[in-house]
Formats: structure tokens, sequence, C-alpha cells
């Protein structure tokens, strides 16, 4: 239960710091590049969200 309850919380912050990372970045600099970096972001939240779900599955 307690350690469930950590990765969930862990998880979440890491989730919240890379987005805020990748979309300060992003901000940065408005040049297609920021189109890349914007599609990159979502394929790596939906990566993280997939292995996110096979963690609770398998707790």
């Amino acid at each position: 239960m307690l350690r469930d309850k950590v990765i969930l919380k862990a998880s979440t912050m890491l989730k919240g710091r890379l987005t805020e990372v990748i979309s300060t970045s992003a901000s940065k600099f408005q040049t297609p590049q920021s189109d890349m970096l914007l599609e990159k972001r979502l394929e790596f939240q939906n990566e993280l969200n997939k292995k996110y779900r096979k963690t609770l599955k398998k707790a």
C-alpha cells in the first residue's frame, strides 16, 4: 500500500517536472523545431503513461 503511494507520487512529480522543463524549452525557441519538441513531448508523455499503467496493474 505504501509502496503504491510512493510510486504514484514519484511518477506524478517526475511527469510534471519533465513536462515543465520541456514546455519551457519549447517556449524559448519559437522555431520549426518547437513543433518537433511538442510532438516529442507528447510521445514521451504517452510512453510514461503506458509504463505508469503497467506499474499500477502489477502493484
